[in-house]
């Protein structure tokens, strides 16, 4: 499926091409942090609320780090980073060398070239290790372009322009998985500097210098973003490169007024719209987000981060929050306008319903099509579409009441007599809108009622123009909403979509109908291009609409190619239908667009000689904007169904990072086509077995780390977070812990030491502990405990004494506690909440609940939201950390598509609770499954 699955807060789609894990990729928000500022409480409350992405403003340049040779002051760099990881933040370190800031005791090394590499390299490998499994991401070298030659500085000066590559390479072979950025400012548009900086990184990447990224400042005058921003960010990325915008400000000209906001807010929603819109544009810092601790450069210039001195914040936050994910209640659909004709085929059907969350009737709700002779209506072939619709949790566009053209004969036999007429006119809209109310989502009102040119009193001529007069417009929108007063009401048009005379004359003629309070809620622009014909001016003529206050939907998009179709045209098709979606998406109140039928098979062609202008050819297969289409929808933020996204209110929570992982398994060490699909599909693992006491320390004190250590390895050099499971479980026991069964003093310092060595093993590579694991009796009676060698011999309590110790061993890791048979609210979950409440309330540093979700097929309970949502509501994250549906064998057709149905629910379930962090499937093949309920698999 395309655009209907699995979500992921970040927001999930599966594509028909791309991976789960990219599909999820984390789009970060960050902020520059200085460390004398976390004093300030709402400073620190504001960062670790807004933002999920820290980087320094100073605390890790090398003057600060190291103010003389030899002494490090971590001080204030390490208290930036346990902030960030305290608050689930990545971080990225900035920078290992800068042209400024550079201690006295390598500046005197000047022109002593060996001296000064062998300082470099220390620093950078003392640096580098000292945070190391700490830091995402490093700025290796800063500002070194100075136009189109490497800047004078000490470093290139003494060292030569290799300094750079040796810099990398360092850095590389201390974290080899960090990834390593050149960062610079000036670098945003594609000129003279940008190219030379092309042209280095292009040079280094074939000489495999490891290089990853390169992060462009950003900091810019208000009304100077520039228009090639993303085009540049896009051409780095081509080179296979990661890019971030790493310094974001937008300063006006002192004093401020309102005008210099306005554009300060355009700026902004631009800057990230831009990286937003380019895949590997992995996110966007701002360089502060306070005015309070702003520091300006450019005299005369101020004001420039998003938020005030006191911290209201700017109107550049919801812009910037509208242009990065979407507002939770907003609808967003992509749609397809259906036909009758496709009756008999499935596979037309079949696409319709899993691709699109929206339909539209091609020509069945046109008045001539649903009454043909006076008073005779037939609603069979409209019925059917809204059924297949509602059928298929899509919503409805209804289209259209009245349209010059498709109107009934005895209609238009009213020609000149305009009592008549406008009685039969608002009888058809009442007796229409009444028919569909409560399954019609928005109606096209009136269809193409302007003339080409907007000229004269800009109506197109026709009968209900020559007869009605403009009037016909106002009445039939107040006739419309009478009937359905829930329904949008649109004004439905082509040749608008850019700003010209004729959308200038809509423009003005809505205007004026909002102003008498016409209840008109939208306009449709049609949208049906010749290839390359998708005006430039399209995003400002939406926005200056949706600044009315009003909805706007693209309509009936397609874009036809001259026939016989070229590669150049093909091409060129991709590229207009990414524009147009993008450009919808890009601006708040564009709420959907609608493609006027998705294949060639059905396709109306009304240009001569041109043709192939659907997503689809004839024969169904997706063309290459499919795929264009379906990034786009992933970047923006796109929700399956209603097409919200799951994050509301915080910056830091819109681009929340969610995850889909997979357990992994030593058993598969040779197979590469699992690793393979391992590191393509999920962003996060889990050891199936490998980290259990047992597999860990066979015999007391020896401990066996390579296969843990291996799977671990792989997750880090994937980029993905790994979940370490499990410290305590009452199975996999060491032979002889299992001996001191009734000896409490032994078996509890056993116990402490384990969780010790493990956790300290793992510092740093671990994000979350299953700290105990399956812990509860089946039923939550009693004690509400298993009976096991733990609850026998050390009690209750041995259970927040694990707690304490692993988080003392690794305070940055989430403590979980994981069990079975509490995804549904039972008497069994019930005791797990009053547990985890009482232990909560006495301080043990829990911070999470794993539901393994281990289902019969059909299984998945009803109650699995209302659970994950109270275990959230008591301040946990939640996590789904071992789901698998299994079959009753021999398996059905039934049976697989309700498992298909199970998993959605679970996963879609756990999106729609904002602190339910994640899902993990409990392996990823039949092929290494592990069924533990007889006569169930394939699961």
């Amino acid at each position: 499926m395309l655009f209907k699955a699995i979500v992921l807060a970040a927001v999930l789609i599966v594509s028909i091409e791309g991976h789960l894990r990219d599909q999820a990729k984390q789009k970060y928000i960050g902020t520059a942090m200085a460390a004398h500022a976390l004093t300030d409480g709402a400073y620190k409350t504001m960062a670790g609320q807004e933002f999920n992405s820290a980087s320094p403003e100073n605390e890790m340049k090398w003057g600060f780090l190291e103010p003389s040779k030899g002494n490090y002051a971590w001080d204030n760099a390490d208290k930036l980073v346990a902030y960030a990881q305290e608050h689930g933040m990545k971080f990225r370190g900035h920078t290992f060398l800068w042209h400024n800031r550079i201690p006295e005791y390598a500046q005197k090394l000047e022109g002593k070239k060996a001296e000064l590499a062998k300082v470099v390299k220390d620093h950078i490998t003392t640096v580098a290790n000292h945070f190391k499994g700490k830091i995402y991401a490093w700025d290796v070298v800063n500002e070194v372009i100075d136009g189109t030659k490497i800047r004078d500085s000490l470093f290139s000066r003494t060292l030569g322009a290799g300094f750079i590559e040796e810099a990398f390479r360092t850095a590389h072979a201390a974290d080899p998985n960090a990834k390593l950025y050149i960062n610079d400012f000036g670098i945003e548009s594609k000129n003279s500097k940008s190219d030379y900086l092309y042209k280095l990184v292009k040079e280094w990447k074939a000489k495999g210098v490891p290089v990853h990224g390169v992060g462009m400042q950003a900091h810019f005058r208000e009304g100077s973003v520039p228009a090639s921003l993303q085009e540049n960010i896009k051409r780095f990325s081509d080179l296979g490169l990661d890019v971030a915008i790493t310094e974001l400000n937008i300063r006006y000209k002192l004093p401020g007024s309102q005008d210099k906001i306005n554009k300060q807010t355009q700026d902004y929603a631009h800057a990230f719209q831009a990286c937003m819109n380019v895949e590997r544009c992995v996110g966007v810092t701002v360089w502060g987000f306070t005015d309070k601790y702003s520091n300006i450069f450019d005299q005369g210039y101020g004001e420039q981060e998003l938020w005030t001195k006191d911290y209201k914040p700017k109107p550049a936050v919801a812009a910037v929050d509208k242009g990065h994910l979407r507002d939770q209640a907003k609808h967003r659909y992509i749609g397809t306008a259906l036909s009758k004709w496709a009756n008999s085929d499935t596979k037309y059907w079949e696409i319709a319903g899993q691709e699109f969350n929206c339909g539209s009737p091609e020509n069945e709700m046109k008045w001539a099509q649903l009454e043909s002779s006076k008073g005779n209506y037939n609603w069979a072939d409209a019925d059917k579409l809204v059924e297949f619709a509602h059928k298929h949790n899509m919503s409805f566009r209804g289209h259209t009441f009245l349209w010059h053209d498709r109107i009934p004969d005895y209609a238009m036999k009213l020609d000149g007599k305009k009592s008549e007429l406008n009685k039969v006119v608002q009888d058809h809209i009442k007796t229409v809108a009444s028919h569909f109310k409560g399954k019609i989502y928005a109606w096209d009102v009136v269809n193409e009622v302007l003339n080409e040119d907007g000229s004269g009193n800009k109506l197109r001529d026709s009968l209900f123009s020559r007869t009605l007069g403009i009037e016909f417009i106002e009445q039939a929108f107040r006739t419309a909403h009478a009937v359905d007063p829930n329904a949008k009401l649109y004004i439905n048009d082509y040749g608008i979509e850019g700003k010209c005379r004729k959308s200038d004359a809509l423009y003005s003629l809505v205007k004026g109908w909002l102003a008498k309070g016409v209840p008109l809620h939208g306009v449709g622009m049609q949208s049906h291009f010749r290839v390359g014909g998708v005006p430039e001016t399209l995003h400002d003529n939406i926005k200056r609409f949706a600044d009315l206050g009003i909805d706007v939907a693209i309509t009936e998009l397609n874009v036809r190619i001259k026939m016989p179709p070229s590669a150049t045209d093909t091409a060129q098709q991709t590229k207009d239908y990414e524009h147009a979606v993008s450009t919808c998406m890009s601006v708040d109140r564009c709420v959907g667009v609608t493609v006027w039928g998705f294949t060639d098979k059905y396709s109306d062609v009304f240009d001569k000689g041109y043709g192939v202008q659907q997503l689809w050819t004839d024969k169904y297969n997706p063309k290459p904007a499919v795929q264009a289409i379906s990034k786009t929808f992933f970047i923006i933020g796109y929700k399956n169904n209603l097409f919200n996204t799951y994050a509301q209110g915080h910056l830091r929570n819109q681009a929340k990072h969610r995850y889909i992982g997979t357990a992994l398994s030593k058993y598969a060490n040779s197979d590469t086509k699992y690793w393979e699909i391992a590191g393509q599909e999920f962003n996060s693992g889990s050891p199936e077995n490998e980290i259990k006491w047992s597999l860990l320390e066979t015999s007391k004190g020896n401990y066996n780390w390579t296969d843990a250590d291996k799977l671990v390895e792989f997750a880090h050099k994937h980029n993905m977070s790994f979940r370490g499971h499990t410290f305590l479980w009452h199975k996999r026991i060491p032979d002889y812990a299992m001996k001191l069964d009734g000896k409490k003093s032994e078996l509890d310092k056993v116990v402490q030491d384990h969780i010790k060595t493990v956790a300290g093993h793992f510092k740093g590579k671990i994000y979350a502990w299953d700290v105990v694991n399956e812990v509860l009796n089946e039923d939550g009676s009693g004690n509400k405990l298993r009976d096991s060698l733990f609850s026998r011999t050390l009690g209750v309590e041995f259970i927040e004494q694990a707690f304490h110790t692993a988080h003392a061993v690794d305070p940055n890791a989430k403590l979980y506690i994981n069990d079975y048979g509490i995804e549904g609210k039972c008497r069994k979950s019930d005791a797990l909440y009053s547990l985890v409440k009482g232990w909560l309330a006495k301080k043990v540093p829990i911070h999470g609940v794993g539901m393994q979700a281990h289902f019969r097929v059909g299984g998945v309970p009803a109650t699995l939201h209302d659970n994950i949502k109270r275990f959230a509501d008591l301040g946990l994250d939640v996590a789904i950390t071992e789901l698998n549906v299994r079959i009753k064998m021999p398996p059905s057709g039934t049976d697989t598509a309700q498992q298909t149905k199970d998993y959605e629910h679970a996963v879609s379930t756990c999106m729609s609770v904002d602190r339910c962090v994640g899902v993990t499937v409990w392996g990823f093949t039949d092929k290494y499954s592990d069924v533990f309920d007889k006569g169930y698999g394939v699961q």
